[in-house]
């Protein structure tokens, strides 16, 4: 199982941004992504006993995580080597691992092996996953495609017990991976289309909105990610030339 899941505020529930909302003001809500081995971005109830105010999952704006996940999609299409995706869900610790063993380089060699070797291995995972800034110990979560399979994998440095899954894996099969992110675009922009279509009709009092500009935010949104969704179904040849500088990865930290 994948989903993403989402519940939008209702306006009149929304704290105005000094004395005003926008698109991404009104997109509060709740976002988790339920997997059968992990729940991403939900908290444990020993974590919200701490705080009166907090919910179960991640809340914030729902376009911050739209943005970010939709803006992955021509990377996240293109297949990574198959021997990379093999040990995906170990990639991460084995990079920083080969970081680590470089720490007591001279600055000129450290220098040299972190923005030639190093960035251009993560790059690998980083551009085709998101963070969590905005979330204390929030997970960065990548998704690794190889031919006609995905890992989503999630990664958080979360030691307090604060998230149910602080890190983890899950395999799927990438059309379905695609089907259930198109999915959940489209129900996102269907809930923010009704809420514009609300606020037209009977507008929040006492909250300065231009609804002008809402209604022409919805139509760019829906054309972006309607383009958006489209990458997903791109090219997934992997690029094998990063295959030499993963090998001397794995010899060293042997």
């Amino acid at each position: 199982m994948f989903r993403i899941n989402h519940i939008l505020k209702k306006p009149e529930d929304i704290l105005p941004w000094g004395n005003s909302l926008h698109w991404f003001g009104l997109s509060d809500g709740l976002l988790w992504i339920e997997t059968d081995d992990g729940c991403i971005y939900e908290y444990t109830t020993e974590h919200m006993t701490l705080d009166d105010d907090k919910t179960r999952y991640n809340d914030y704006q729902l376009e911050r995580f739209v943005q970010d996940f939709s803006c992955v999609f021509q990377m996240i299409s293109r297949s990574v080597p198959r021997e990379i995706y093999e040990v995906a869900e170990k990639f991460i610790d084995m990079i920083f691992k080969w970081k680590e063993l470089h720490e007591d380089d001279d600055d000129d060699s450290y220098d040299d092996f972190y923005y030639n070797e190093f960035c251009t291995l993560y790059d690998v995972f980083g551009l085709r996953g998101i963070d969590s800034m905005h979330l204390i110990d929030g997970p960065n979560i990548f998704f690794i495609r190889c031919e006609s399979m995905i890992k989503i994998i999630w990664v958080s440095d979360d030691t307090d017990g604060r998230w149910t899954s602080p890190s983890g894996f899950h395999v799927m099969n990438y059309d379905e991976f695609v089907s259930e992110s198109e999915r959940f675009l489209n129900s996102y922009l269907d809930d923010m289309e009704a809420m514009v279509n609300r606020l037209l009709v009977h507008p929040l009092e006492n909250v300065d909105i231009d609804y002008e500009l809402l209604a022409k935010d919805l139509k760019d949104r829906k054309l972006v990610l309607s383009q958006a969704m489209k990458e997903l179904h791109g090219d997934n040849e992997p690029d094998m030339n990063i295959m030499p500088l993963f090998r001397k990865m794995l010899n060293e930290i042997s």
